[in-house]
């Protein structure tokens, strides 16, 4: 049965079974439960949250990491279930904030500056009109090292996809994702309010109300309370779950189709918190299967192949004494230092000159140097010192 498992998915089950080892470990120095509501439940429903955003190095749990490392980042969080880290993040300020500028934006056209429904252009015939002046290829290149890549697609007045695709056209590089975010601007610099917002911030925020209506809609029609433990707190925590997962045709959450198809969607769903949608989908049948398979794969199981090899390198010495004072020292080395080593090669007996001199003549220097058991760089050196010299041999 473990003949059938190819070797991509044993090197994927091992690293799932790597960080499962690494967050039990992690959640169990918190407590093991949610530091608010007490859940504890699901493991892999508890979260990890940052107290503080700006010393955020990595995601605990999705990492594999040194143990002292996770350690020095799980001190900075608490354990949150996933149902109370939604509602820490939920900011409704920002959103109500949002929703303000979009009842009062009102953008013109680029072209004609007549007043368009947060587009970039009026019709059909403004856009055909729209001609972007790229910069030249060095100039292109010095702007993605300079700027974000939304930055550049608004100072250039296109969109951010029309930045890439010319980026990848001429073959230019970009810096690596996280470059130009600063930890000192997370917290507070995050959102400038008193800068306007652009064309492609209130299309963003146009589209995430939109899913917000059509969510907060589906919600209704399903109660909008959690259908096995009655969790009613926060809508952000209430998820779609699925009953067959065969018929499942989009994410209600996160899609931009129409009502029509949302509705005739939610029909195949239950709706449960995140918890609970956590425990639906976690399986402790998968994963001890996974470790059995893992195991019977494994050089510590004395039937799988590696163990001979195993076994072999744990009985394997990785001592051996110095060849000079006979102190015990690594594998790897003959002596045990630089001291050792010159009254190693001084143990070489080279012969007379007259007899060095007869060897050089009559052999090639590698057969000598072969003779006396030394390199022929070796047998090159003592000649240099001696004022030796190979003679030609005649033609006559």
């Amino acid at each position: 049965m473990t003949k059938e498992i190819s070797k991509e998915t044993l090197n994927l089950w091992r690293t799932y079974h790597a960080r499962r080892k690494l967050k039990n470990r992690a959640v169990d120095l918190k407590g093991g439960k949610c530091s608010r509501c007490g859940y504890s439940k699901c493991i892999t429903a508890l979260h990890f949250h940052h107290l503080d955003p700006s010393e955020k190095d990595f995601n605990v749990g999705a990492r594999i990491k040194s143990w002292n490392k996770i350690k020095e980042e799980v001190d900075k969080c608490i354990l949150l279930c996933s149902n109370c880290h939604a509602e820490e993040h939920y900011n409704k300020e920002e959103n109500d904030r949002r929703a303000a500028l979009l009842k009062e934006s009102k953008t013109n056209c680029i072209i004609c500056n007549k007043e368009s429904n947060n587009e970039r252009f009026c019709s059909q015939a403004c856009y055909g009109k729209n001609r972007v002046k790229w910069p030249e290829n060095e100039e292109f290149q010095v702007l993605l090292n300079k700027m974000p890549i939304t930055h550049l697609a608004e100072k250039l007045n296109v969109s951010s996809n029309s930045v890439i695709k010319r980026m990848k056209r001429l073959g230019l590089s970009k810096p690596p994702i996280g470059f130009f975010q600063k930890k000192e601007n997370l917290i507070n610099n995050t959102v400038d309010l008193d800068k306007a917002p652009s064309i492609y911030d209130l299309k963003s925020w146009e589209l995430h109300k939109r899913r917000i209506d059509f969510r907060k809609k589906a919600l209704k029609i399903k109660g909008s309370l959690c259908e096995k433990c009655g969790y009613d707190k926060y809508h952000g925590a209430l998820h779609f779950h699925h009953l067959d997962p065969s018929e499942k045709s989009f994410t209600i959450a996160s899609t931009s189709k129409s009502w029509t198809e949302i509705e005739e969607e939610i029909k195949k769903c239950i709706l449960i918190c995140s918890n609970c949608h956590a425990e639906a989908h976690y399986n402790q049948e998968e994963i001890d299967y996974q470790d059995k398979v893992l195991f019977a794969n494994s050089r510590d199981n004395p039937e799988s192949p590696g163990y001979a090899k195993n076994l072999a390198a744990n009985n394997f010495s990785r001592e051996r004494l110095c060849e000079t004072c006979g102190k015990t020292i690594n594998y790897t080395n003959k002596t045990c230092s630089l001291e050792c080593a010159g009254k190693a090669a001084e143990k070489i007996t080279w012969p007379s000159n007259e007899e060095l001199q007869a060897l050089i003549n009559q052999m090639p220097m590698i057969h000598v140097a072969k003779k006396r058991g030394v390199s022929d760089n070796a047998v090159k050196k003592r000649m240099l010192k001696l004022g030796l010299i190979k003679q030609k041999k005649s033609n006559a």
